[in-house]
């Protein structure tokens, strides 16, 4: 990712996948977010995910004009290189996510159905953006998962706009700091 190709603009890492299908929000979400954020402000986008989700990510390049590079031919040992280059990243409760509160990146976390009690983000600014409507958790780390409808409504609402809120106030953060 050459540094004048981005032309001043911030690196935005979206991970629109996840190992639970449960726990992911949607491409149609993610679309639409990327459409918000691009209208507003100046950046790029890297899609990140496996080499499984090269079908997932093509049918998100379907659903939007914005455009992004697409990542999914990175190893997981060379993954950290890559999310280190984002000003900022955007990812439902993964392990991508927690790389990127290791090495310190600004991370808006989609929570979904995530018991956010056992989501413990220490390093990096982040704003965990919950349901709404007070959906109990469920998705557990050492307990059954719950309800999967209530999986799906956890999902449900939990509105782009929320997710693009979060991204604002993590991206004027972001503009205070430099």
């Amino acid at each position: 990712l050459e540094k004048n190709a981005l032309s001043g603009q911030k690196l935005v890492g979206v991970s629109v996948s996840a190992s639970n299908k449960v726990k992911e929000w949607g491409i149609e979400n993610f679309a639409k977010l990327m459409e918000l954020i691009a209208a507003k402000y100046p950046v790029w986008f890297v899609v990140v995910g496996s080499v499984a989700d090269k079908s997932y990510i093509e049918d998100l390049r379907k659903l939007t004009s914005v455009s992004f590079i697409e990542a999914t031919d990175f190893s997981l040992s060379e993954l950290p290189s890559l999310i280190k280059k984002f000003s900022i990243f955007i990812s439902g409760n993964t392990g991508p996510m927690h790389i990127a509160d290791a090495l310190k990146i600004p991370t808006v976390v989609i929570n979904g159905p995530v018991d956010n009690r056992e989501l413990i983000l220490e390093h990096a600014p982040h704003i965990l953006v919950k349901p709404r409507g007070g959906i109990p958790p469920t998705i557990f780390a050492f307990k059954l998962a719950g309800d999967p409808k209530l999986s799906e409504r956890a999902l449900y609402e939990t509105p782009v706009e929320d997710v693009f809120a979060a991204f604002s106030k993590l991206y004027r953060l972001e503009d205070q700091e430099n």
